[in-house]
């Protein structure tokens, strides 16, 4: 997607066309560029990979190891991209399915998984969109994983609900990278302040970025606006449970963080700042005995 806060991103309306033919429109605007820009799509997305969102990531597979426990996983990453989650579960021995419409970015994630040694875990890449594999197969898995991706689709809900009805008894869903509605005041003058200071600390990314771009040529990309579309509103944390409890899924973790793209400025605001969230990582499970942590 694009290097943008997301007080700035996009926000498309379906109103004028069926959802349906939204989400195809969405999912040709994407391959497309994602096929021809790999190269940018990491550095245009710091948030995704530095020290501070590593360090919550830790702590949530750690959650997930517990969870799993005692299993030899079968995990699901929805969206795969370049393989941040991918490789991190095959890093623990789990056995990986990698879905991305992009074959590029696959390519990329399987070069990658190729240099991990011997004894992690399988990957196997899987180029097709979310609701393709969710929807038409009857394959079981323990772990299914959505990063930065459920906002991006018109018929979110319905595939997280294609996913829960993919786990096995005892599996996880795991849900990171998502929007909350929007009741925090992104625009207010503090917030811009804060938005300012991140760029400046990240401002060693975006040079990273501006050299990069200068190696990749430019393409025109049809629809260039859904490219980065935003489901309208975040996602309703109350609607998103109630669907998952539907279908069996109980919360293990909901945790609300601010998605901030330097690693110092989401220590500061986390620690000392305390702006309000408004980002969520969530850990639901069908079955089991663990209390939920709500944080």
């Amino acid at each position: 997607m694009t290097d943008e806060h997301p007080e700035d991103a996009p926000i498309q309306s379906d109103d004028d066309t069926s959802r349906a033919n939204l989400g195809r429109r969405i999912l040709r605007a994407n391959i497309e560029h994602h096929d021809r820009n790999v190269a940018l799509y990491e550095c245009s997305h710091p948030n995704l990979s530095h020290l501070y969102e590593r360090y919550l990531l830790r702590r949530d597979l750690s959650e997930l190891e517990d969870l799993l426990a005692g299993q030899q996983v079968r995990a699901v990453d929805v969206g795969a991209g370049t393989g941040r989650l991918a490789l991190a579960f095959a890093r623990r021995g789990w056995n990986v399915t990698a879905v991305d419409c992009s074959r590029e970015m696959l390519r990329v994630l399987a070069d990658r998984h190729q240099r991990l040694p011997a004894e992690m875990g399988d990957l196997t890449p899987a180029v097709c969109d979310a609701e393709q594999f969710l929807a038409r197969g009857d394959e079981q898995f323990d772990l299914i994983a959505f990063s930065s991706v459920l906002h991006h689709l018109p018929g979110g809900l319905e595939i997280l609900g294609d996913a829960a009805r993919r786990l096995n008894e005892g599996g996880c869903l795991y849900v990171t990278q998502e929007p909350l509605p929007p009741t925090v005041p992104l625009k207010a003058p503090a917030m811009r302040v804060l938005k300012l200071l991140d760029d400046l600390f990240r401002l060693p990314q975006l040079v990273h970025r501006a050299i990069v771009r200068l190696s990749v040529p430019k393409h025109a990309v049809a629809d260039g606006a859904l490219i980065d579309y935003h489901v309208p509103g975040g996602l309703d944390i109350e609607a998103f449970e109630q669907r998952l409890a539907a279908e069996g899924i109980e919360r293990r973790l909901l945790r609300r963080y601010k998605d901030r793209k330097s690693a110092v400025m989401a220590w500061l605001d986390t620690n000392l700042l305390r702006t309000p969230n408004w980002y969520f990582r969530y850990i639901g499970q069908r079955g089991g005995t663990d209390d939920p942590v709500q944080a």
